[in-house]
């Protein structure tokens, strides 16, 4: 185990959590030694990409394991938790996008973090550096495609099942916030 640099934890390892166990593992001083998932097939790939670290479904051990910094990369239902949770334990913390699927998420973070002295939290779309998207880039720079006057996508993550969708039935919280509110 390294003595000095991040010793990152994950939250979460599906396909943006083993998306950033890349990127860590890629970066000088950089180490992940713990990664969180309440799901067992996320607890298994966990062992299988990264033997050294702990993968555990026990979020307390987790949090006791000497993470300095946390990569949060569960369902959007569950972002404000584990992002307060590691700001209020001094942790710096990377957020997938969205930051929370709620304001009230948001007041959260953003009271935690006032409070927080010398802590990072940031949130990020690491989409953005896909070659597919680079080389988007690249294109619309050079102006082959002529003047480019909107670009817009779409894609819907978060609904009426977001949080049980993506964990395969299985809930990563009492309580259902990504269920969309009743219309008037």
């Amino acid at each position: 185990m390294m003595s000095a640099g991040l010793k990152v934890g994950i939250i979460g390892f599906g396909g943006a959590g083993m998306a950033q166990f890349g990127h860590f593992s890629d970066m000088p001083d950089s180490q992940v030694i713990a990664i969180y998932d309440p799901k067992p097939n996320g607890i298994n790939r966990a062992r299988s990409l990264a033997p050294a670290a702990l993968a555990t479904d026990n979020f307390e051990r987790f949090m006791a394991s000497g993470v300095n910094a946390v990569a949060v990369c569960s369902p959007d239902s569950t972002h404000a938790d584990y992002v307060v949770a590691a700001i209020e334990a001094g942790m710096h913390v990377v957020c997938e996008k969205p930051l929370t699927d709620s304001l009230d998420g948001c007041r959260r973070i953003l009271t935690a973090e006032a409070k927080a002295d010398g802590v990072v939290a940031a949130v990020q779309h690491q989409m953005r550096f896909l070659p597919v998207h680079l080389g988007m880039k690249r294109l619309v720079k050079s102006g082959r495609l002529g003047r480019i006057g909107l670009r817009a996508s779409a894609c819907r993550w978060s609904g009426p099942r977001c949080g049980r969708a993506a964990s395969g039935g299985r809930r990563w919280r009492r309580r259902d916030s990504c269920r969309a509110p009743a219309r008037a």
